[in-house]
């Protein structure tokens, strides 16, 4: 599993008239590599004489990507903490 947490985000208002304030948001991105196997792919190669058959293994995996965005009230670090804990929570268990 890879992680990447995005630096915090200024979210600017875009109904200043209305009452609306600036945010603050933050990006955590994660990359799940997980279902390791090999495969066997055949190719068919030419040679001037006949035709051959060639084995080669190839190694496959699945792979997830989840973005969590989320609304922080503050720009500190604390909540980026704190929300990168549950974000892990969640795709484990997922």
């Amino acid at each position: 599993m890879f992680t990447d947490v995005a630096a915090v985000m200024a979210l600017r208002a875009f109904q200043t008239k209305k009452s609306s304030v600036d945010g603050h948001a933050v990006n955590d991105n994660f990359v799940c590599i997980s279902n390791r196997r090999l495969c066997t792919i055949e190719e068919k190669e030419k040679n001037l004489n006949n035709t051959i058959s060639v084995s080669n293994e190839l190694q496959m995996f699945d792979v997830d990507v989840h973005h969590y965005f989320e609304e922080t009230y503050t720009p500190g670090k604390k909540t980026d903490h704190d929300m990168h804990n549950v974000c892990l929570d969640n795709t484990i268990s997922y």
